[in-house]
Protein backbone atom coordinates (compact mmCIF):
# COMPACT_ATOMS: atom_id res chain seq x y z
CA UNK A 1 0.00 0.00 0.00
CA UNK A 2 1.73 3.19 -1.29
CA UNK A 3 0.98 6.14 1.50
CA UNK A 4 -0.33 9.21 1.12
CA UNK A 5 0.62 12.05 3.17
CA UNK A 6 -3.12 12.12 4.83
CA UNK A 7 -3.08 11.29 8.30
CA UNK A 8 -5.44 8.94 10.43
CA UNK A 9 -7.75 10.54 13.22
CA UNK A 10 -8.56 9.41 16.89
CA UNK A 11 -11.77 7.52 15.32
CA UNK A 12 -10.19 5.68 12.32
CA UNK A 13 -7.56 4.48 15.37
CA UNK A 14 -10.21 3.28 17.58
CA UNK A 15 -11.80 1.63 14.63
CA UNK A 16 -8.75 0.00 14.11
CA UNK A 17 -8.08 -0.84 17.53
CA UNK A 18 -11.63 -2.71 17.88
CA UNK A 19 -11.34 -4.34 14.64
CA UNK A 20 -7.86 -6.11 15.62
CA UNK A 21 -9.27 -6.66 19.13
CA UNK A 22 -12.53 -8.43 17.59
CA UNK A 23 -10.62 -10.95 15.75
CA UNK A 24 -8.13 -11.73 18.44
CA UNK A 25 -11.48 -12.42 20.82
CA UNK A 26 -12.45 -15.02 18.25
CA UNK A 27 -9.25 -16.55 17.69
CA UNK A 28 -8.86 -20.41 18.38
CA UNK A 29 -5.36 -20.60 17.00
CA UNK A 30 -2.21 -19.21 16.70
CA UNK A 31 -0.20 -19.25 13.70
CA UNK A 32 3.38 -18.09 13.30
CA UNK A 33 5.25 -17.90 10.45
CA UNK A 34 8.83 -18.60 10.51
CA UNK A 35 9.86 -16.74 7.72
CA UNK A 36 13.16 -17.08 8.08
CA UNK A 37 13.42 -21.03 7.15
CA UNK A 38 10.05 -20.97 5.67
CA UNK A 39 8.08 -22.66 8.38
CA UNK A 40 4.82 -22.50 9.61
CA UNK A 41 3.46 -23.51 12.53
CA UNK A 42 0.55 -23.15 14.26
CA UNK A 43 -0.83 -23.84 18.38
CA UNK A 44 -4.10 -24.42 19.83
CA UNK A 45 -5.42 -20.81 21.79
CA UNK A 46 -4.87 -20.41 24.52
CA UNK A 47 -1.38 -21.45 25.18
CA UNK A 48 -1.42 -23.47 28.02
CA UNK A 49 1.91 -24.93 27.96
CA UNK A 50 5.40 -24.48 27.25
CA UNK A 51 5.81 -25.56 23.60
CA UNK A 52 8.87 -28.32 23.70
CA UNK A 53 8.15 -30.19 20.10
CA UNK A 54 9.41 -28.85 17.19
CA UNK A 55 10.90 -30.08 13.70
CA UNK A 56 13.96 -31.37 12.70
CA UNK A 57 17.07 -29.11 13.64
CA UNK A 58 17.93 -26.31 10.79
CA UNK A 59 21.25 -27.65 8.85
CA UNK A 60 23.50 -25.39 10.37
CA UNK A 61 21.54 -24.49 13.37
CA UNK A 62 21.10 -27.88 15.97
CA UNK A 63 19.16 -25.32 18.17
CA UNK A 64 16.37 -23.27 16.54
CA UNK A 65 15.31 -21.11 18.48
CA UNK A 66 11.50 -21.52 17.63
CA UNK A 67 10.05 -19.84 20.87
CA UNK A 68 11.21 -16.59 19.47
CA UNK A 69 8.70 -16.19 16.97
CA UNK A 70 5.88 -17.92 18.90
CA UNK A 71 6.80 -14.93 21.90
CA UNK A 72 6.25 -11.99 19.21
CA UNK A 73 2.81 -13.39 18.03
CA UNK A 74 1.65 -13.62 21.94
CA UNK A 75 3.12 -10.18 21.91
CA UNK A 76 0.80 -8.91 19.24
CA UNK A 77 -2.21 -11.27 20.42
CA UNK A 78 -1.99 -9.65 23.87
CA UNK A 79 -1.64 -5.74 22.69
CA UNK A 80 -4.60 -6.33 20.19
CA UNK A 81 -6.33 -7.96 23.28
CA UNK A 82 -5.37 -5.28 26.08
CA UNK A 83 -6.01 -2.23 23.07
CA UNK A 84 -9.27 -3.44 22.65
CA UNK A 85 -10.04 -3.26 26.24
CA UNK A 86 -10.56 -7.70 26.56
CA UNK A 87 -8.86 -7.60 29.61
CA UNK A 88 -10.74 -10.67 31.72
CA UNK A 89 -9.40 -12.45 28.41
CA UNK A 90 -6.04 -10.89 28.57
CA UNK A 91 -5.70 -12.18 32.21
CA UNK A 92 -7.20 -15.17 31.68
CA UNK A 93 -4.18 -15.98 29.37
CA UNK A 94 -1.37 -14.91 31.28
CA UNK A 95 -2.85 -16.52 34.23
CA UNK A 96 -2.49 -19.64 32.28
CA UNK A 97 1.47 -19.37 32.12
CA UNK A 98 1.43 -21.14 35.49
CA UNK A 99 1.43 -24.35 33.49
CA UNK A 100 4.59 -23.71 31.50
CA UNK A 101 7.53 -25.83 32.50
CA UNK A 102 9.90 -23.21 32.53
CA UNK A 103 10.23 -19.43 30.59
CA UNK A 104 13.41 -20.10 29.07
CA UNK A 105 14.50 -20.27 25.90
CA UNK A 106 15.48 -22.96 23.27
CA UNK A 107 18.84 -23.31 24.64
CA UNK A 108 17.80 -23.31 28.33
CA UNK A 109 19.04 -20.01 29.11
CA UNK A 110 16.73 -16.77 29.48
CA UNK A 111 16.36 -15.43 26.12
CA UNK A 112 13.99 -13.56 24.18
CA UNK A 113 10.75 -15.74 25.08
CA UNK A 114 11.71 -14.77 28.67
CA UNK A 115 11.70 -11.13 27.79
CA UNK A 116 8.25 -11.16 25.91
CA UNK A 117 6.20 -13.05 28.76
CA UNK A 118 8.14 -10.79 31.65
CA UNK A 119 6.80 -8.12 30.07
CA UNK A 120 3.35 -9.18 30.12
CA UNK A 121 3.23 -10.48 33.38
CA UNK A 122 4.37 -6.96 34.09
CA UNK A 123 1.37 -5.63 32.59
CA UNK A 124 -0.83 -8.11 33.52
CA UNK A 125 -0.38 -7.10 37.32
CA UNK A 126 -0.56 -3.74 36.57
CA UNK A 127 -3.86 -4.31 35.20
CA UNK A 128 -5.04 -6.37 38.07
CA UNK A 129 -4.16 -4.08 40.37
CA UNK A 130 -5.49 -1.33 38.91
CA UNK A 131 -9.20 -3.79 38.95
CA UNK A 132 -8.50 -4.33 42.44
CA UNK A 133 -8.17 -8.14 41.57
CA UNK A 134 -6.17 -9.28 44.07
CA UNK A 135 -6.34 -13.00 44.02
CA UNK A 136 -5.04 -12.83 39.95
CA UNK A 137 -2.50 -9.98 41.18
CA UNK A 138 -1.04 -12.58 43.50
CA UNK A 139 -1.35 -15.07 41.09
CA UNK A 140 0.54 -13.39 38.32
CA UNK A 141 3.09 -12.44 41.23
CA UNK A 142 3.80 -16.01 41.76
CA UNK A 143 4.37 -16.66 38.28
CA UNK A 144 6.54 -13.41 37.62
CA UNK A 145 8.55 -14.45 40.72
CA UNK A 146 9.31 -17.95 39.19
CA UNK A 147 10.09 -16.42 35.91
CA UNK A 148 13.28 -14.15 37.67
CA UNK A 149 14.12 -16.80 40.59
CA UNK A 150 14.22 -19.98 37.50
CA UNK A 151 14.74 -18.58 34.69
CA UNK A 152 16.47 -15.25 34.61
CA UNK A 153 18.71 -15.24 37.03
CA UNK A 154 20.77 -18.26 36.60
CA UNK A 155 22.03 -16.68 32.99
CA UNK A 156 23.47 -13.77 34.65
CA UNK A 157 24.79 -15.50 37.65
CA UNK A 158 26.76 -18.11 35.73
CA UNK A 159 27.78 -14.74 33.37
CA UNK A 160 29.95 -13.12 36.50
CA UNK A 161 32.03 -16.53 36.59
CA UNK A 162 31.84 -16.88 32.62
CA UNK A 163 31.27 -13.46 31.19
CA UNK A 164 30.71 -12.84 27.96
CA UNK A 165 34.08 -13.24 25.22
CA UNK A 166 34.05 -9.76 24.41
CA UNK A 167 32.46 -6.58 24.03
CA UNK A 168 30.42 -8.00 20.92
CA UNK A 169 28.89 -10.47 22.92
CA UNK A 170 27.94 -9.04 25.66
CA UNK A 171 26.20 -6.27 23.52
CA UNK A 172 24.24 -8.96 21.90
CA UNK A 173 20.31 -8.42 21.26
CA UNK A 174 19.66 -12.30 22.85
CA UNK A 175 21.69 -11.14 26.07
CA UNK A 176 20.63 -7.75 26.56
CA UNK A 177 17.06 -8.05 25.90
CA UNK A 178 15.31 -10.22 28.74
CA UNK A 179 18.05 -8.33 31.07
CA UNK A 180 16.26 -5.29 30.16
CA UNK A 181 12.64 -6.36 30.32
CA UNK A 182 12.38 -8.81 32.92
CA UNK A 183 14.88 -6.55 35.04
CA UNK A 184 11.59 -4.32 35.25
CA UNK A 185 9.49 -7.25 36.42
CA UNK A 186 12.57 -7.76 39.37
CA UNK A 187 12.04 -4.18 40.30
CA UNK A 188 8.63 -4.01 40.82
CA UNK A 189 8.36 -7.05 42.39
CA UNK A 190 11.06 -6.11 44.53
CA UNK A 191 12.67 -9.24 43.98
CA UNK A 192 15.68 -10.45 46.38
CA UNK A 193 18.27 -10.73 43.12
CA UNK A 194 17.11 -7.34 42.10
CA UNK A 195 20.44 -5.77 43.09
CA UNK A 196 22.46 -8.08 41.05
CA UNK A 197 20.16 -7.69 38.18
CA UNK A 198 20.41 -4.19 38.62
CA UNK A 199 24.10 -3.73 38.55
CA UNK A 200 23.95 -5.90 35.48
CA UNK A 201 21.87 -3.96 33.42
CA UNK A 202 22.75 -0.67 34.45
CA UNK A 203 26.45 -1.91 33.00
CA UNK A 204 24.70 -3.00 30.25
CA UNK A 205 23.05 0.23 29.71
CA UNK A 206 26.68 2.50 30.28
CA UNK A 207 28.62 -0.07 27.38
CA UNK A 208 25.42 0.69 24.77
CA UNK A 209 25.94 3.94 24.93
CA UNK A 210 29.77 3.89 24.66
CA UNK A 211 29.78 1.56 22.06
CA UNK A 212 26.75 3.54 19.92
CA UNK A 213 29.76 6.59 20.11
CA UNK A 214 31.76 4.38 18.28
CA UNK A 215 29.57 3.38 15.64
CA UNK A 216 27.89 0.09 17.19
CA UNK A 217 24.38 -1.05 16.06
CA UNK A 218 22.88 -4.35 14.63
CA UNK A 219 20.28 -2.67 12.09
CA UNK A 220 17.05 -0.58 11.97
CA UNK A 221 15.60 -3.39 12.96
CA UNK A 222 17.28 -5.10 15.61
CA UNK A 223 18.14 -2.18 17.32
CA UNK A 224 14.50 -1.43 17.18
CA UNK A 225 13.86 -4.37 18.58
CA UNK A 226 16.68 -4.39 22.18
CA UNK A 227 15.28 -0.36 21.98
CA UNK A 228 11.89 -1.77 22.68
CA UNK A 229 12.37 -3.32 25.03
CA UNK A 230 15.73 -1.10 26.80
CA UNK A 231 12.75 1.09 27.38
CA UNK A 232 11.21 -1.21 29.89
CA UNK A 233 14.35 -1.03 32.08
CA UNK A 234 14.51 2.96 31.44
CA UNK A 235 11.07 2.97 33.13
CA UNK A 236 12.96 1.53 36.49
CA UNK A 237 16.14 3.15 36.59
CA UNK A 238 16.13 6.03 34.16
CA UNK A 239 18.66 7.12 32.31
CA UNK A 240 19.21 10.84 30.78
CA UNK A 241 21.72 10.02 28.38
CA UNK A 242 20.49 6.52 27.23
CA UNK A 243 16.71 8.51 26.68
CA UNK A 244 18.09 11.13 24.27
CA UNK A 245 20.49 8.54 22.35
CA UNK A 246 16.72 7.03 21.94
CA UNK A 247 15.19 9.62 20.67
CA UNK A 248 18.15 10.64 18.59
CA UNK A 249 18.05 7.13 16.94
CA UNK A 250 13.98 7.08 16.70
CA UNK A 251 14.21 10.49 14.33
CA UNK A 252 16.81 9.07 12.29
CA UNK A 253 14.96 5.98 11.37
CA UNK A 254 12.35 7.73 9.53
CA UNK A 255 14.64 9.13 6.82
CA UNK A 256 14.98 5.57 5.86
CA UNK A 257 11.50 4.48 5.39
CA UNK A 258 10.91 4.01 1.50
CA UNK A 259 9.36 7.36 0.29
CA UNK A 260 5.58 6.30 -0.13
CA UNK A 261 5.37 2.94 2.12
CA UNK A 262 6.83 4.77 5.48
CA UNK A 263 6.13 1.60 7.36
CA UNK A 264 8.94 -0.21 5.57
CA UNK A 265 12.64 0.32 5.92
CA UNK A 266 15.01 0.60 3.23
CA UNK A 267 16.68 -2.74 2.36
CA UNK A 268 20.24 -2.66 4.23
CA UNK A 269 22.33 -4.84 6.32
CA UNK A 270 19.90 -7.60 8.20
CA UNK A 271 17.07 -5.86 7.72
CA UNK A 272 13.39 -8.01 8.25
CA UNK A 273 10.17 -5.71 7.17
CA UNK A 274 8.66 -8.61 9.44
CA UNK A 275 10.41 -6.78 12.71
CA UNK A 276 8.45 -3.67 13.47
CA UNK A 277 9.52 -3.17 16.90
CA UNK A 278 10.99 0.14 15.64
CA UNK A 279 7.64 1.38 14.72
CA UNK A 280 7.24 0.79 18.47
CA UNK A 281 10.04 2.60 19.58
CA UNK A 282 9.28 6.00 17.71
CA UNK A 283 5.22 5.40 18.74
CA UNK A 284 6.57 5.51 22.27
CA UNK A 285 8.99 8.30 21.93
CA UNK A 286 6.73 10.62 20.19
CA UNK A 287 4.90 10.56 23.00
CA UNK A 288 6.91 10.10 25.98
CA UNK A 289 8.81 13.60 24.90
CA UNK A 290 5.90 15.53 22.75
CA UNK A 291 7.99 15.33 19.63
CA UNK A 292 5.62 16.80 17.19
CA UNK A 293 7.21 15.82 14.28
CA UNK A 294 8.04 12.55 15.20
CA UNK A 295 3.84 12.12 15.99
CA UNK A 296 3.25 13.53 12.75
CA UNK A 297 4.87 11.26 10.94
CA UNK A 298 3.81 8.35 12.59
CA UNK A 299 0.07 9.02 11.62
CA UNK A 300 0.85 8.94 7.80
CA UNK A 301 1.73 4.88 8.00
CA UNK A 302 -0.92 2.90 7.22
CA UNK A 303 -2.78 1.91 10.56
CA UNK A 304 -2.90 -1.60 9.36
CA UNK A 305 0.98 -2.19 9.08
CA UNK A 306 1.24 -0.68 12.72
CA UNK A 307 2.28 -3.03 15.01
CA UNK A 308 -0.02 -3.79 18.13
CA UNK A 309 2.09 -2.26 20.84
CA UNK A 310 2.46 0.97 18.76
CA UNK A 311 -0.97 1.29 18.58
CA UNK A 312 -0.46 0.75 22.39
CA UNK A 313 1.29 3.56 22.83
CA UNK A 314 -0.22 6.16 20.63
CA UNK A 315 -3.67 5.47 22.59
CA UNK A 316 -1.72 7.15 25.27
CA UNK A 317 -0.36 10.10 23.18
CA UNK A 318 -1.05 13.48 25.21
CA UNK A 319 -3.54 15.68 23.02
CA UNK A 320 -0.51 17.88 21.77
CA UNK A 321 0.75 15.00 19.70
CA UNK A 322 -2.18 15.12 17.34
CA UNK A 323 -1.91 18.73 16.22
CA UNK A 324 -0.25 18.75 13.06
CA UNK A 325 3.10 20.83 13.31
CA UNK A 326 3.40 23.78 10.73
CA UNK A 327 5.70 23.80 8.00
CA UNK A 328 9.39 24.46 8.55
CA UNK A 329 9.95 28.02 7.60
CA UNK A 330 12.66 30.07 5.83
CA UNK A 331 16.32 29.73 7.14
CA UNK A 332 15.41 26.50 9.32
CA UNK A 333 15.19 22.66 8.93
CA UNK A 334 13.38 21.30 5.59
CA UNK A 335 11.51 18.77 7.83
CA UNK A 336 12.43 15.75 10.18
CA UNK A 337 14.09 13.34 7.09
CA UNK A 338 14.54 15.43 4.51
CA UNK A 339 18.33 16.33 3.67
CA UNK A 340 21.54 14.29 4.68
CA UNK A 341 20.90 11.96 7.84
CA UNK A 342 23.83 10.08 9.44
CA UNK A 343 22.97 6.30 11.25
CA UNK A 344 25.28 4.19 12.96
CA UNK A 345 26.18 2.36 9.77
CA UNK A 346 23.65 4.20 7.20
CA UNK A 347 24.33 7.05 5.49
CA UNK A 348 20.88 8.78 3.95
CA UNK A 349 20.29 11.66 1.30
CA UNK A 350 16.75 12.32 1.07
CA UNK A 351 15.05 15.46 -1.22
CA UNK A 352 11.66 16.31 -1.75
CA UNK A 353 11.05 16.37 -5.44
CA UNK A 354 8.77 19.39 -5.38
CA UNK A 355 7.84 22.59 -3.34
CA UNK A 356 4.86 20.93 -1.29
CA UNK A 357 4.73 18.46 1.48
CA UNK A 358 3.30 16.19 -0.40
CA UNK A 359 5.33 15.94 -3.05
CA UNK A 360 7.56 13.00 -4.03
CA UNK A 361 10.66 12.51 -2.10
CA UNK A 362 13.82 10.93 -3.26
CA UNK A 363 15.69 8.01 -0.69
CA UNK A 364 19.45 7.11 -1.70
CA UNK A 365 20.33 4.99 1.45
CA UNK A 366 24.17 4.21 1.59
CA UNK A 367 25.47 1.55 4.06
CA UNK A 368 28.19 2.57 6.13
CA UNK A 369 28.99 -0.31 8.60
CA UNK A 370 31.73 0.06 11.29
CA UNK A 371 31.63 -2.43 13.36
CA UNK A 372 32.18 -6.41 13.14
CA UNK A 373 28.61 -7.30 14.14
CA UNK A 374 28.45 -10.95 12.50
CA UNK A 375 24.56 -10.87 11.22
CA UNK A 376 25.12 -7.83 9.62
CA UNK A 377 26.85 -7.64 5.44
CA UNK A 378 29.62 -7.06 4.35
CA UNK A 379 28.24 -4.59 1.80
CA UNK A 380 29.99 -0.67 2.72
CA UNK A 381 29.54 1.22 -0.54
CA UNK A 382 26.11 -0.69 -1.14
CA UNK A 383 23.34 1.56 -2.53
CA UNK A 384 19.58 1.68 -2.07
CA UNK A 385 16.87 3.77 -4.07
CA UNK A 386 13.73 4.42 -3.06
CA UNK A 387 10.93 6.43 -4.60
CA UNK A 388 6.88 5.88 -5.49
CA UNK A 389 6.89 2.72 -2.92
CA UNK A 390 9.90 0.66 -4.38
CA UNK A 391 13.31 0.54 -3.77
CA UNK A 392 14.54 0.27 -7.38
CA UNK A 393 18.03 -0.32 -6.58
CA UNK A 394 17.88 -3.01 -3.54
CA UNK A 395 19.45 -5.59 -1.49
CA UNK A 396 18.93 -9.13 -0.89
CA UNK A 397 17.26 -8.85 2.75
CA UNK A 398 17.83 -10.78 5.73
CA UNK A 399 20.43 -13.28 6.10
CA UNK A 400 18.45 -17.08 5.24
CA UNK A 401 19.40 -19.11 8.25
CA UNK A 402 19.10 -22.12 6.56
CA UNK A 403 22.06 -23.68 4.35
CA UNK A 404 21.53 -23.63 0.95
CA UNK A 405 21.56 -21.77 -2.47
CA UNK A 406 19.21 -18.57 -0.61
CA UNK A 407 21.75 -18.38 1.83
CA UNK A 408 24.20 -17.81 -0.09
CA UNK A 409 22.37 -15.74 -2.48
CA UNK A 410 21.82 -13.34 0.83
CA UNK A 411 25.41 -13.65 1.49
CA UNK A 412 28.16 -13.87 -1.46
CA UNK A 413 29.98 -11.30 -3.17
CA UNK A 414 27.03 -11.26 -6.15
CA UNK A 415 24.43 -9.48 -2.98
CA UNK A 416 25.91 -6.10 -3.03
CA UNK A 417 26.02 -3.71 -5.78
CA UNK A 418 29.61 -2.88 -4.36
CA UNK A 419 32.95 -3.48 -6.84
CA UNK A 420 34.57 -6.96 -6.85
CA UNK A 421 37.54 -6.65 -7.72
CA UNK A 422 39.36 -9.17 -9.70
CA UNK A 423 37.18 -11.41 -7.85
CA UNK A 424 37.62 -10.46 -4.58
CA UNK A 425 34.84 -8.92 -2.45
CA UNK A 426 34.57 -6.91 0.62
CA UNK A 427 35.57 -8.78 3.73
CA UNK A 428 35.65 -6.07 6.71
CA UNK A 429 33.21 -3.70 7.39
CA UNK A 430 35.25 -0.07 7.88
CA UNK A 431 33.37 2.23 5.77
CA UNK A 432 34.47 5.79 6.23
CA UNK A 433 32.47 8.67 5.24
CA UNK A 434 34.78 11.41 3.83
CA UNK A 435 32.52 14.05 3.43
CA UNK A 436 28.37 14.61 3.31
CA UNK A 437 26.20 17.58 2.60
CA UNK A 438 22.68 17.27 2.04
CA UNK A 439 23.02 16.13 -1.38
CA UNK A 440 26.11 14.30 -1.96
CA UNK A 441 28.78 11.60 0.36
CA UNK A 442 31.82 10.48 -0.19
CA UNK A 443 32.93 7.08 1.04
CA UNK A 444 36.26 5.30 1.63
CA UNK A 445 36.00 1.93 1.32
CA UNK A 446 39.69 0.78 0.85
CA UNK A 447 39.69 -0.55 4.53
CA UNK A 448 36.72 -3.33 3.93
CA UNK A 449 38.93 -5.04 0.75
CA UNK A 450 41.75 -7.18 1.42
CA UNK A 451 45.14 -5.72 0.79
CA UNK A 452 43.30 -2.61 1.26
CA UNK A 453 43.33 -1.20 -2.80
CA UNK A 454 42.30 2.26 -2.82
CA UNK A 455 38.61 2.44 -3.24
CA UNK A 456 36.07 5.10 -3.41
CA UNK A 457 32.86 5.46 -3.32
CA UNK A 458 31.00 8.98 -4.54
CA UNK A 459 27.24 9.68 -4.33
CA UNK A 460 25.28 12.97 -5.63
CA UNK A 461 21.75 13.51 -6.34
CA UNK A 462 20.61 16.57 -8.10
CA UNK A 463 16.79 16.50 -8.47
CA UNK A 464 15.68 13.70 -10.90
CA UNK A 465 19.57 12.51 -11.41
CA UNK A 466 21.57 10.36 -9.09
CA UNK A 467 25.05 9.82 -10.22
CA UNK A 468 27.38 7.25 -8.57
CA UNK A 469 31.04 6.96 -8.50
CA UNK A 470 33.59 4.69 -8.12
CA UNK A 471 36.91 5.13 -8.11
CA UNK A 472 40.02 2.18 -8.22
CA UNK A 473 43.21 2.83 -8.19
CA UNK A 474 45.27 -1.01 -8.00
CA UNK A 475 46.99 -2.20 -10.87
CA UNK A 476 45.66 -0.92 -14.34
CA UNK A 477 43.22 -3.39 -16.37
CA UNK A 478 42.39 -5.57 -13.32
CA UNK A 479 38.88 -6.83 -14.28
CA UNK A 480 35.85 -4.93 -11.84
CA UNK A 481 32.07 -6.71 -11.83
CA UNK A 482 29.37 -4.72 -10.20
CA UNK A 483 26.32 -6.37 -9.47
CA UNK A 484 23.05 -4.53 -9.37
CA UNK A 485 19.80 -5.79 -7.60
CA UNK A 486 16.51 -4.95 -8.81
CA UNK A 487 13.35 -6.23 -7.16
CA UNK A 488 11.13 -8.49 -8.76
CA UNK A 489 8.00 -6.12 -9.60
CA UNK A 490 10.01 -4.44 -11.90
CA UNK A 491 10.11 -4.64 -15.13
CA UNK A 492 13.15 -4.21 -17.32
CA UNK A 493 13.32 -2.96 -21.26
CA UNK A 494 16.96 -1.89 -22.83
CA UNK A 495 17.28 1.22 -24.93
CA UNK A 496 20.05 2.82 -26.20
CA UNK A 497 22.29 1.36 -23.99
CA UNK A 498 20.04 1.78 -20.99
CA UNK A 499 18.61 -0.09 -18.79
CA UNK A 500 14.30 0.71 -18.47
CA UNK A 501 13.01 -0.13 -15.15
CA UNK A 502 9.38 0.12 -14.67
CA UNK A 503 6.67 -0.18 -12.04
CA UNK A 504 4.20 -0.36 -14.99
CA UNK A 505 1.92 2.12 -12.92
CA UNK A 506 3.56 5.50 -14.54
CA UNK A 507 7.07 5.31 -12.80
CA UNK A 508 10.14 4.66 -14.64
CA UNK A 509 13.80 4.92 -13.22
CA UNK A 510 16.63 4.70 -16.21
CA UNK A 511 20.11 3.17 -15.08
CA UNK A 512 23.03 3.63 -16.82
CA UNK A 513 26.76 3.70 -17.43
CA UNK A 514 30.14 6.24 -18.55
CA UNK A 515 32.01 3.84 -19.33
CA UNK A 516 29.75 0.70 -20.80
CA UNK A 517 26.50 -0.05 -22.31
CA UNK A 518 24.21 -1.59 -20.22
CA UNK A 519 22.46 -4.42 -22.45
CA UNK A 520 19.94 -7.57 -21.86
CA UNK A 521 23.15 -10.00 -21.47
CA UNK A 522 24.40 -8.69 -17.87
CA UNK A 523 20.64 -9.84 -16.41
CA UNK A 524 19.97 -12.75 -14.48
CA UNK A 525 18.69 -14.24 -12.40
CA UNK A 526 20.58 -16.02 -9.80
CA UNK A 527 20.16 -19.14 -7.89
CA UNK A 528 18.59 -18.92 -4.45
CA UNK A 529 17.13 -15.39 -5.64
CA UNK A 530 13.86 -14.44 -3.56
CA UNK A 531 12.51 -12.52 -7.12
CA UNK A 532 15.60 -9.82 -7.61
CA UNK A 533 16.78 -10.08 -11.09
CA UNK A 534 20.75 -8.80 -10.82
CA UNK A 535 22.78 -6.29 -13.82
CA UNK A 536 26.17 -7.46 -13.48
CA UNK A 537 28.44 -4.93 -15.27
CA UNK A 538 31.76 -6.03 -16.19
CA UNK A 539 33.86 -2.45 -16.12
CA UNK A 540 37.67 -1.65 -14.84
CA UNK A 541 39.85 -0.44 -12.48
CA UNK A 542 40.39 3.61 -12.68
CA UNK A 543 36.90 5.31 -12.59
CA UNK A 544 33.30 4.52 -13.25
CA UNK A 545 30.12 6.73 -13.40
CA UNK A 546 26.88 5.01 -12.90
CA UNK A 547 23.79 6.83 -13.71
CA UNK A 548 20.72 6.49 -12.46
CA UNK A 549 17.46 9.09 -13.54
CA UNK A 550 13.70 8.97 -12.30
CA UNK A 551 11.42 9.50 -14.79
CA UNK A 552 7.85 10.59 -13.57
CA UNK A 553 6.41 10.39 -17.39
CA UNK A 554 7.29 6.91 -18.20
CA UNK A 555 8.88 7.51 -21.33
CA UNK A 556 10.76 5.43 -23.97
CA UNK A 557 13.97 7.82 -24.13
CA UNK A 558 16.58 7.92 -22.09
CA UNK A 559 18.52 10.67 -20.39
CA UNK A 560 21.59 12.44 -22.16
CA UNK A 561 24.79 11.83 -20.42
CA UNK A 562 25.42 15.08 -20.46
CA UNK A 563 22.87 15.61 -18.19
CA UNK A 564 24.79 14.18 -15.70
CA UNK A 565 28.30 15.92 -16.71
CA UNK A 566 26.90 19.41 -16.36
CA UNK A 567 25.07 18.13 -12.82
CA UNK A 568 28.54 16.89 -12.25
CA UNK A 569 30.29 19.75 -13.13
CA UNK A 570 27.80 22.34 -10.80
CA UNK A 571 28.26 19.81 -7.97
CA UNK A 572 32.33 20.34 -8.02
CA UNK A 573 32.95 24.15 -8.87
Amino acid sequence: MISTQDSWDHDQLRAEVERRGATALAATELPVDYYRIGYRLTWPLPVAARPDRFPAPIPGIPQYPWLVWLGWQLEERWADLINAGHHDRLLAELILLDGWSSFVADDGRAGLVTACLARWLSRGRGLAAGADDHAVAARLTKIADRLITDSLLPRYRAERDDPPADELRALQNIRLIPLFSAGRLAAELDHPGLAEIREQADGAVRLWLDARRTGYTEGVGYDGYLIDHLLEWLAAAPDPAASAEIHRAARSWVATTVPGRPGIQAPIGDIEPEMTQWLTVIARIAGATQDHDLAAWCRTVPLTELPAAALTAIGSWPESCWATPPEPGPGTSPGLMIGCVRQQSVLALRSRLGDQPGDDQLLVAVSTPRVEVGHLHHDAGHVVIGWRGTCWLTDPGYQQYRAGEERTFTLDERAHNVPVIDSVAQHRRRADVRRSTDTAAVIELSACYPDEPAVRRTVRIDALMIMVRDEIEPAAGVDVRTHWLVPRQVAWQFVDGWARLSDGAGSVVWFGCGTVAISPDQLIRQAGSRGQLTLTVPTTTGRTDWFIALDPAAGWQPPERSAFANSIMKEEQ
